[in-house]
């Protein structure tokens, strides 16, 4: 399956396609070796229209680009996804600058062309190598890129060819045996913007890697630019101290970072000992993650640009020998470590046990402060204008007065009161004997119900 590399490389195949004065390269001569330009715009076709797989461009989609008469003047990479910005060829159309990451590209005028490689797709042109990072000598690489290596004029489009683009005379197929493929085409940038950031532009760099960067494609993505560190430090946020296993957290494009595929995750696992289903990464951890992701990505993209096999002591050179009979019957690494494969976020692992050991973590609580205990006077509000309506009432001797306890009753409000509780009481007891008296035969009325005798059988 390509994954970012190989899809960086495809970017590359694309790249005669923009339009000389959006580049500043030269018109590339037709496939006859003559200087003859054959189309001013890019010419669109669909090959095999009888069997063209399900997200794919349709007769009237092909027609549309044809007769807006677009030309290319950018393509641009995110995570596994490639996107070809058309314009119209009239007016000033190569000023505008396009970029994967800003959300304000759309201006109306502009025709975006996203190509998706699925599990087998790949970009080919006369004359263009594919390398996958191996042995390119391969039988697969042979076959991949015909019997010398090189893919012949005859052989163009190759099998499996769906979609050809042509503009000037450069030719490139998309081949996707498999139908995995996607090709479509939209007026937003809005498949791009639910990416999450790039593992490769949008990852800090180590202070070993070169001053040169080979995969730069998004504008103001520099070295030492801030967009870059901003979006590194979100990608190490969304890393750190999760409870789902890293590697699913990888593979999904949306969600932490975008262009991470299988053998991309278990090389950084591997050369970080870091076992594929650990949970609730640290800081530090989730920093190295980062940085060792871009240090593998950028060293690939640099072997296949230059046309050369991974290092010899990375783990893809040897997690493909999963049920082969080598070296004893059991897959070994570099320093003959025996190879463990097992199922992690659903696809296929290769680990050495011995170093990659998953460990029990919990998930690290953060320290919140507590709520001060207040008490129940300071936890109601007090009202200012109550309190001053009661404050004087005391003072005045009315309602909510209170009897201070320095002052003493003369003997004549003694026996007043005694006088007014004697006759509280009589008057209490006097009420229940009223209604107990005539007044409560009057209300109810009718003598009261007598209750029959209990009937007895002989």
């Amino acid at each position: 399956m390509p994954e970012l590399p190989e899809v960086e490389q495809f970017r590359r195949f694309l790249l005669p396609l923009v339009a000389p004065d959006c580049n500043g390269s030269p018109a590339v001569p037709n496939s006859k070796g003559g200087d003859q330009l054959v189309d001013d715009f890019l010419r669109v076709t669909l090959v095999n229209k009888n069997k063209l797989p399900r997200n794919w461009l349709s007769e009237e989609d092909v027609q549309g680009l044809n007769d807006k008469k677009l030309i290319c003047t950018s393509v641009l990479r995110k995570g596994k996804q490639l996107c070809l910005v058309l314009t119209s060829t009239e007016g000033s159309i190569c000023d505008a600058k396009v970029d994967a990451n800003v959300k304000d590209n759309d201006n109306g005028s502009s025709v975006y062309l996203f190509l998706h490689m699925g599990m087998t797709g790949s970009i080919k042109s006369p004359g263009k190598t594919i390398y996958w990072g191996n042995n390119h000598n391969s039988p697969m690489a042979q076959k991949e890129n015909g019997a010398d290596g090189k893919e012949g004029e005859e052989l163009f489009p190759p099998d499996y060819t769906y979609l050809t683009l042509q503009y000037r005379g450069y030719r490139v197929a998309f081949c996707d045996p498999r139908k995995f493929g996607k090709c479509e085409v939209s007026n937003t940038m809005s498949q791009m913007q639910q990416l999450a950031p790039d593992a490769l532009n949008d990852t800090v760099k180590s202070e070993k890697d070169g001053e040169e960067d080979h995969s730069t494609n998004t504008k103001g993505m520099g070295k030492d630019s801030p967009g870059r560190h901003s979006a590194s430090q979100a990608i190490i946020e969304r890393i750190c101290n999760q409870s789902i296993g890293i590697k699913a957290l990888l593979l999904d494009q949306k969600r932490a970072v975008s262009g991470v595929g299988n053998w991309v995750a278990d090389e950084v696992f591997y050369q970080l000992a870091i076992h594929p289903d650990q949970t609730h990464l640290t800081e530090s951890e989730s920093l190295q993650l980062v940085v060792k992701l871009h240090e593998i990505l950028d060293c690939a993209v640099k072997c296949l640009v230059e046309e050369r096999s991974y290092p010899e002591t990375w783990l893809f050179l040897y997690r493909w020998t999963k049920g082969k009979k080598s070296n004893g019957g059991v897959p070994k690494d570099c320093r003959g470590r025996s190879l463990t494969f097992l199922k992690s976020g659903g696809r296929t692992s290769a680990i050495v046990s011995s170093l990659q050991k998953l460990q029990k973590r919990n998930p690290k609580k953060t320290a919140t402060p507590k709520p001060s205990k207040r008490s129940k006077k300071q936890s109601k509000p007090s009202n200012d204008k109550a309190c001053e309506e009661v404050v004087k009432k005391r003072a005045s001797g009315g309602k909510g007065a209170r009897k201070r306890s320095n002052q003493k009753s003369s003997p004549e409000e003694k026996v007043n009161s005694k006088r007014t509780r004697k006759e509280a009481a009589e008057s209490s007891q006097a009420k229940p004997a009223e209604v107990n008296g005539k007044d409560a035969t009057k209300s109810s009325g009718s003598p009261p119900r007598r209750r029959s005798p209990r009937f007895v059988s002989p």
